[in-house]
């Protein structure tokens, strides 16, 4: 565990070589993105926290937000002595992602992201009645006392759905490093948004996975992983079609 404004994150550390910090998605832990972990270990050191107030990670006092856990986790590198890590960060973990990079860009070295959103109106028409939905159905096992889990702290994530992230597309223009925008083509996401994150990002590249809807990593992890460390991989290019043409 480690402290970090007010309250403590869980967090494992594996593997050696370039730091590589992996960031998971909504109302999730660390396990699951275990393919990914996987895939990445033999190659890098890896550093995997439960964002604030999921798994095992403390919620603290503070509201939550994606700038707090942004925060968390330059808190967690300054503790780890790291700059100029990869960052990998799936659907919430890469709205994190991308304001790490914006909020403190000397951390990042290259940044991967797959599912983020700008704003909840990046989403698809039908993923706010589903938010909606799932509050209500987390406030009547509240009302039946039910303890399977912290209801409570659900509605509290489903609200951060409902109202964060809200990133200016012009403050992409502050993402130095080079960055690699995932998403499945039937997403949560509606693509044309992920597309708008790519071309708001410079040195930027594109990855829309066929077959596939949010959960990519899951649905094709040899695919997805195979995308992943090539971007990590290889020195960043952004050839021109152009180029061919000569």
């Amino acid at each position: 565990f480690v402290e970090v404004h007010g309250t403590r994150l869980y967090v494992e550390d594996y593997g050696a070589g370039q730091a590589v910090l992996q960031i998971h998605g909504h109302d999730a832990n660390i396990a699951s993105l275990s393919r990914q972990l996987d895939a990445l270990i033999p190659h890098y050191r890896v550093i995997a926290a439960d964002s604030r107030g999921q798994g095992r990670s403390e919620k603290g006092s503070e509201p939550l937000s994606y700038e707090r856990m942004a925060d968390d986790f330059n808190d967690l590198l300054e503790h780890l002595k790291l700059s100029q890590v990869y960052v990998f960060g799936f659907s919430d973990g890469g709205i994190v992602g991308l304001l790490l990079a914006i909020r403190y860009p000397d951390k990042v070295a290259k940044l991967a992201i797959a599912g983020a959103a700008l704003n909840p109106g990046g989403a698809k028409d039908w993923a706010m009645p589903w938010v909606t939905a799932e509050r209500e159905r987390a406030r009547h096992m509240i009302e039946r006392g039910d303890t399977s889990r912290d209801w409570q702290q659900a509605i509290v994530l489903l609200d951060l759905l409902m109202t964060q992230p809200n990133i200016e597309a012009a403050q992409l223009g502050r993402i130095a490093a080079p960055t690699l925008v995932m998403a499945g083509d039937n997403d949560i996401i509606r693509l044309e948004h992920t597309i708008d994150i790519q071309r708001h990002i410079a040195r930027s590249q594109l990855a829309i996975f066929p077959g596939t809807t949010h959960f990519v990593p899951w649905e094709q992890p040899e695919v997805f992983n195979a995308v992943l460390l090539r971007f990590f991989g290889r020195e960043f290019q952004r050839p021109d079609t152009r180029d061919f043409l000569k």
